[in-house]
């Protein structure tokens, strides 16, 4: 149980994170200040999440995770919701990634 809670933590920022960088090319250049309140306040509660995180896990192991998550997510949101590009190499790296997520949390997991 006591792993469960930051990874709840992470997964919201993880989440928000994304969201508000998905939100990126509706700003327009921040002409549209929905978009540019709304990604603010993604991004913001996105730290918070961190934040919280940081009380339980190491900062290396937290970045590593959020970042690389952020990354595989919006590539594939990116491609489904905006059509960018998705080759094989591209998935390839995505698999990289996460391969390195998973042994970068095996630490942190057996820390316990």
């Amino acid at each position: 149980m006591g792993h469960i809670r930051p990874y709840l933590f992470l997964a919201l920022a993880i989440v928000f994170e994304v969201m508000g960088t998905l939100l990126l090319p509706k700003t327009n250049n921040f002409k549209h200040i929905g978009y540019d309140v709304g990604i603010g306040v993604l991004y913001t509660l996105s730290f918070i999440m961190l934040t919280f995180v940081l009380n339980n896990m190491q900062l290396s192991i937290a970045y590593t995770t959020w970042a690389g998550m952020g990354v595989a997510l919006v590539s594939l949101f990116g491609h489904l919701i905006y059509g960018d590009r998705l080759p094989g190499v591209t998935i390839g790296g995505i698999v990289v990634v996460i391969v390195g997520i998973v042994l970068v949390n095996m630490d942190y997991l057996r820390s316990s």
